[in-house]
């Protein structure tokens, strides 16, 4: 596995992770020479590959968080969370978890709450009863302690995996999306958990979107919005959805027909204007021929 995440924070110029042996890197730029590796961090638990899928940074910029999947046998993972002292990369707590079945688990996004005080992890969680399930886990930012920890199955015959995790800027709410569909039907769940408990706020799902893998929220917190790929009558084409983050309701979707497959990779959700309360939803769709983009203002 090859992957390349970037994340800026105070004090250096950024944090580089390789999802390869849960490599995490930082360089600065502001010293003498820009670039230069500050510090390289691996984590080994011994049982084989351990790969890194996601990191975040504290909002004081003092610790950086990465998440990922840990081999505990040949054919086990668990999800592996790691929390290491930004300025000299000195680990500062490790959790695992292992789902009811000790099988398939891997950590897909994390999050750190704005007032720094909480990490969220999402990701896919195995068992014999459900299949695949999102799984949800809270932890103490300071010492890693275990919060709380929420599964979502829509159902048995169902593969629920979640892809992403944001908190909304007043850090009362974490919302979690991803694929949810069976064998002969593709959907995406989103859904909304209060962040001092687990408790469910509220779920989304729609049918039609066979792959979503991106999130962004409005700045002032009032929107969701969520990107993947639609099965139209001839083709498969982007799917851009805008939910209201309070209830879940859908606000706008709009359907961008490109001329061949293309799959929505980013979306960033930008304020445009505080006085109309106009956001700009900017989605980027990579494709091996080449890079679009498609813009749409709209009104809340």
């Amino acid at each position: 596995m090859k992957q390349l995440t970037v994340r800026s924070l105070r004090g250096l110029a950024a944090v580089v992770v390789i999802a390869s042996s849960l490599v995490v890197a930082s360089t600065d730029s502001a010293s003498a020479n820009p670039g230069q590796r500050r510090w390289v961090q691996r984590y080994d638990y011994g049982a084989g590959t351990d790969f890194v899928t996601d990191s975040a940074v504290s909002p004081d910029g003092s610790t950086v968080f990465v998440t990922g999947a840990s081999f505990t046998t040949s054919e086990n993972h668990d999800i592996a969370t790691i929390a290491y002292t930004a300025s000299d990369g000195t680990p500062r707590w490790e959790r695992r978890y292992a789902g009811p079945d000790l099988d398939w688990d891997i950590g897909s996004a994390i999050a750190v709450s704005p007032d720094g005080s909480t990490v969220f992890v999402t990701g896919t969680s195995w068992s014999f009863a459900s299949g695949d399930d999102y799984v949800t886990v809270a932890y103490s930012a300071s010492d890693g302690k275990l919060l709380w920890l929420r599964r979502y199955t829509r159902g048995t015959t169902t593969d629920d995996r979640g892809t992403a995790i944001l908190v909304s800027p007043d850090s009362q709410t974490v919302f979690v999306t991803g694929q949810s569909f069976t064998s002969s039907a593709y959907a995406y769940a989103t859904i909304a958990y209060a962040a001092s408990d687990g408790t469910r706020l509220w779920r989304t799902v729609s049918d039609g979107i066979f792959q979503q893998d991106a999130m962004a929220l409005s700045p002032d917190g009032t929107r969701v919005f969520i990107t993947g790929g639609i099965q139209t009558a001839n083709n498969k084409d982007f799917e851009t959805i805008a939910l209201d983050a309070s209830t879940g309701a859908h606000v706008w979707e709009e359907t961008f027909n490109g001329r061949d497959f293309r799959q929505w990779k980013s979306i960033i959700a930008e304020r445009l204007s505080a006085d109309e309360g106009e956001f700009l939803a900017t989605t980027a769709a990579l494709q091996s021929c080449g890079c679009e983009s498609t813009r749409r203002a709209v009104h809340p």
